[in-house]
């Protein structure tokens, strides 16, 4: 795809007010190359403009310290404001803010809502969370069903968690195999 030419079009319809430009601008400047300041002005600007999703942009900008001093209660009040239009994006991103900050039963809470919502990649986070052994709740059986529910969707992280786990035998039967098949399959779905 050719982000020169996108990043044209999204600043013209930026330039005619276009709020979700904004934010896809904000997008683009994080991404292809980076541009930490460039994209907190684009989504400072999309908010401005009342495009609310990107205050889910603005609490990883805050939360990581991408663009500007890492400060969790801003990241946090942004999160909450993206909270309020219930997107199902901010759960996951909820759900990694505590787990970052090692409140693990808010993470978990977090994260289960964003798989209601249909945020596929939470199946990752939870059976990582489930892994954990600083985790009150660590049980390996669950860990490994979130990253079975997660490799039957054909989620990435997924597959190669699960394959790493059956290569080294931890939770199930180790077979070497099954594990180079599930290597395969994250191969074959973008996994490098």
């Amino acid at each position: 795809r050719d982000t020169k030419l996108a990043k044209e079009y999204y600043l013209k319809s930026y330039e005619l007010g276009n709020s979700r430009a904004a934010y896809l601008l904000g997008e683009m400047n994080i991404q292809y190359p980076s541009d930490d300041a460039a994209a907190l002005k684009y989504y400072l600007d999309a908010v401005e403009r009342n495009y609310d999703f990107a205050k889910i942009s603005l609490g990883d900008a805050y939360h990581y310290g991408r663009g500007v001093p890492k400060n969790d209660e801003i990241a946090y009040n942004w999160y909450m404001q993206a909270k309020e239009k219930n997107y199902p994006k901010v759960y996951l991103n909820l759900g990694k803010y505590h787990l970052d900050r090692k409140e693990y039963d808010e993470a978990e809470q977090y994260f289960l809502t964003a798989v209601q919502k249909g945020m596929r990649s939470a199946y990752t986070l939870l059976g990582d969370l489930y892994c954990n052994e600083q985790f009150h709740k660590y049980n390996i059986d669950e860990g490994l069903y979130w990253y079975e529910k997660g490799a039957d969707e054909n989620i990435i992280s997924s597959l190669n968690r699960l394959a790493k786990m059956t290569y080294q035998g931890i939770g199930v039967v180790q077979d070497a195999q099954k594990a180079a098949a599930l290597y395969q399959k994250a191969i074959d779905y973008g996994s490098y």
